[in-house]
């Protein structure tokens, strides 16, 4: 498999050079990479995933947001499943895996995939530009999690704020 830092990096507890750096251009959290080290021995026992690459694993105490290729989806998703579902049983959350966006409108598409008729629009502000989510309020049953979650997802992919209306 391959991660955001290298496999020596992975084996130790200090990083190197270059793994510093590529960790401090894309804010990844030190929970990150201990998630890294346990998505790879997890990982491994599959066949279908060694190839696979973890571009980000963003955690929070109820879901597991795995970002990779989109070649890389269905392979650690699993047959059916199957491997994300293990994977949830085995970290007791919900398993999200989807590919790398750079477009924030896409990732929230792709996130908010079980809500219809939900518009993104970019909000520029004093601090810069953030991203308003409206969501009409017969499907707010259909948010896949909560909406401190989701800014928490949004903020650590992309550095950025959103806010969230139901109208």
């Amino acid at each position: 498999m391959k991660f955001p830092i290298c496999q020596i990096c992975m084996s130790n507890n200090m990083l190197c050079r270059t793994c510093q750096e590529q960790i401090d251009t894309n804010h990844i959290m030190e929970d990150e990479i201990y998630m890294y080290k346990y998505l790879d021995n997890f990982f491994n026992q599959f066949e279908s995933t060694k190839e696979a690459e973890i571009k980000r694993a963003i955690i929070n105490e109820n879901i597991l947001l795995i970002i990779t290729t989109k070649e890389d989806v269905s392979k650690l998703i699993g047959r059916k499943g199957n491997i994300a579902k293990k994977l949830g049983q085995s970290l007791n959350k919900q398993i999200r895996i989807i590919p790398e966006y750079e477009e924030p409108k896409d990732f929230l598409r792709n996130v908010l995939f079980s809500v219809n008729n939900t518009q993104i629009n970019e909000v520029f502000t004093k601090e810069g530009k953030e991203y308003k989510i409206i969501i009409p309020k017969s499907q707010k049953r259909s948010m896949p999690f909560e909406i401190p979650t989701l800014a928490y997802l949004f903020r650590s992919y992309f550095d950025n704020n959103i806010e969230v209306e139901f109208e």
